[in-house]
């Protein structure tokens, strides 16, 4: 099973920018989430669908 962590920050860009992946053309919204671990503070962002609110990409920073 996953650990699981409390999110403690978190910020949303609500400019909707462009981008192609797999060929595909999405308009997306940026944000971050933060959160902190045994090892400190892990930061992430990612990539949501304009219009469904589906997570594109989630990537550790």
């Amino acid at each position: 099973m996953a650990d699981s962590y409390h999110i403690t920050g978190s910020w949303i860009h609500m400019v909707p920018e462009s981008i192609e992946r797999q060929s595909i053309n999405y308009d997306v919204y940026r944000g971050g989430i933060s959160t902190n671990t045994d090892d400190g503070t892990v930061q992430y962002e990612f990539l949501v669908e304009k219009e469904s609110g589906a997570i594109l990409e989630l990537n550790p920073l």
